[in-house]
Order: structure tokens, then C-alpha cells, then sequence
């Protein structure tokens, strides 16, 4: 659910935040298309900035894109992404995390509180066979059937990942491994050859 853009709470950004830029920037940042982006990032994985990049530079970017590539212009930025993204319910994952971007060097990853980091395990026999689970104790799960081993392939936390990558209902998944510990599934084939 989007919350309503409130008042900015400027910290040590105070009289940059009251700049015409500033002001701009955080509406900017609050319109529904750049929140979209921003959420869309965090579901990838990735810190909510990255998603922001172009529209930013577009938006905001001169012909040298000066005054958005200041180091104090991009603190803020980051100081008000936060701001929106903990309206819009989401929490700090993990700050300072390195970003291919040409405006920003890192940015922080959020996550929501209600997430549930699930392990993805394929069958050394059948990569195509997929276990999920809460933990990655192979131990705990049951043997393939094709007789092969579970080796720990990944993990991920975002309802967009689990069903653009691994092609699942996730909280279909979510709710099996709450009742069993775990669930099969197969990766099925995205694109076949014509």
C-alpha cells in the first residue's frame, strides 16, 4: 500500500532540504512511478537507488549532471529514500552496499519485515529439481527422486524474485515449507527454441 508523501525530516540536510532542489528532490522521489521503481529495486535484491538512477538523471541531470552528482546532493537523496521507503514499509536490510551505477558508488537494500528468506537446493542429478526451505540443512530434506543430492543453489527473500527466477507461487512455497520444512518444485523451462 503507498502512503501519501509527508514532510520531510531534513536531519543535517536542513538548509539543502529547504533549496529549491531539495524540495524538488523530494518530490520527485515521492511520485508513485519513482516509489514503483524504488520497490521494484528492493524486490531484485538490490538497494531501492538503483532503480532510481535514469529517471534521476533525467529529471535532474544538466549537461555536466553537476548539481546531482554532488557527494551532499546524493547523501541527501539517500537520507529521504530511506525516509520514503520506511513510509511505504520496508526496513534496513543492509547499508553501504556497492552499486553499478554511474551516480551512486553504494546504497542501502531494504526489505520488509514480514519476509521470509527461503534456500533454493537443486538434485545433482536433475538440475531442473528444486527443493525450498527455511534453513539449508540438507539433512532436513527429503532424498530426490531421482536418487541424486541436494546442493544448496541459492536464496532470496522477494515474492518478484522467486517468480520471475524460479517460476513459483511464492506464498504457495512459503506456506508449504511453514507445514512441511520444506517443498519440491521443478524450474520449468521459460523459453523454448522455435
Amino acid at each position: 500500500m503507498k502512503k501519501q508523501m509527508g514532510e520531510y525530516d531534513p536531519g543535517n540536510f536542513k538548509s539543502l532540504a529547504e533549496s529549491p532542489l531539495g524540495k524538488k528532490l523530494w518530490s520527485f522521489l515521492n511520485r508513485p512511478d519513482i516509489v514503483t521503481r524504488m520497490d521494484t529495486a528492493t524486490d531484485l535484491g538490490n538497494p531501492a537507488v538503483a532503480g532510481i538512477e535514469e529517471a534521476l538523471l533525467a529529471e535532474f541531470g544538466n549537461e555536466s549532471g553537476e548539481e546531482i552528482l554532488d557527494d551532499r546532493v546524493k547523501q541527501m537523496i539517500g537520507h529521504m529514500v530511506r525516509q520514503v521507503m520506511e513510509a511505504q514499509g520496508y526496513e534496513i536490510e543492509k547499508q553501504n552496499v556497492t552499486i553499478a551505477s554511474a551516480v551512486f558508488a553504494k546504497g542501502t537494500r531494504y526489505r520488509r519485515h514480514d519476509w521470509q528468506r527461503l534456500n533454493v537446493f537443486r538434485s545433482s542429478k536433475n538440475p531442473r529439481a528444486l527443493c525450498f526451505a527455511g534453513h539449508r540443512d540438507t539433512d532436513k530434506l527429503p532424498a530426490p527422486d531421482d536418487g541424486g543430492q541436494w546442493k544448496f543453489w541459492a536464496s532470496f527473500a522477494t515474492t518478484l524474485r522467486g517468480h520471475v527466477v524460479y517460476g513459483i507461487d511464492v506464498r504457495e512455497v512459503r506456506e508449504e515449507v511453514g507445514n512441511k520444512g520444506y517443498a519440491l518444485r521443478a524450474l520449468k523451462r521459460m523459453l523454448r527454441a522455435s
